[in-house]
Order: C-alpha cells, then structure tokens, then sequence
C-alpha cells in the first residue's frame, strides 16, 4: 500500500531531514547598583538595546533582522530609563556570533542630586539650607 507523491509511488515511510537556523537572539540582563547590596529594587527600570523600545522585561529577544541594522559584528547601544539611576557600563552590547544566549550586567549608580533652598520671608529675611 502506497502513497502518491506527485505520481511516484512510495512504499516506505518518507524521510525529510529540517535545518533549523535561529531567528533571534536571547539576552538575559541583570541589573546591579553600584556600591549596594544586591537587594537593591530595579524593577521598575526599562532598558532598551538600539532602537528597541524599553522594557522591564530581563529576557530580550532580538530578532537577527534587527541585529542586521547595527554592523557586524552588531553593537547595540544600551540606553536606560528611570528616574533615580544612571547608567554606569556597559554602555554598548556586542552581540555575540553564535547566537546562543548571551549575558548581559548593566551597572548602575544612583542619581544624586545636589540643591540648595532660599527660603524668603515677609520679614525680608532669607535664609539659605
């Protein structure tokens, strides 16, 4: 008992043999604070690699199309948004050739900011902090 496959008859099971090539490339990013104890809450801080949008997600998957776009081999600027850090390196990601997964620790400092405060009174006084 036969199959037809575009009138050649088989009469065994068909072996196909698939190479896989990888679409995208998986980075895992870790966050660390300069200077303080890894319990240091960086949820809330969105990081992008190029022109990707920002993400509080820690696992990025970058699509090898858009890998493309930054030379080869790629290097993706890394670029952060919050309000209370800074980022300190690295400041560019070199994806690596293979495409396995790739590790990434961003270190960040504190924003300090430094402000004085004039205080002026009906009295005309002023007083300075």
């Amino acid at each position: 008992m036969g199959a037809d496959f575009g009138k050649v008859e088989v009469d065994r099971p068909l072996e196909v043999e698939i190479a896989l090539e990888p679409v995208a490339l998986v980075v895992d990013v870790t966050l660390e604070e300069e200077g303080s104890p890894s319990g240091a809450n960086l949820d809330d801080i969105g990081v992008s690699f190029g022109d990707l949008p920002f993400s509080t997600d820690r696992r990025w998957r970058i699509l090898l199309t858009d890998l493309s776009k930054f030379g080869s081999p790629p290097r993706l600027p890394i670029k952060i948004n919050g309000n209370r850090h800074i980022l300190m390196s690295p400041s560019v990601f070199e994806a690596p050739d293979d495409c396995e997964l790739a590790k990434v620790t961003l270190t960040l400092r504190a924003a300090t900011v430094a402000a004085r405060a004039v205080e002026v009174r009906d009295d005309g006084r002023r007083s300075v902090d």
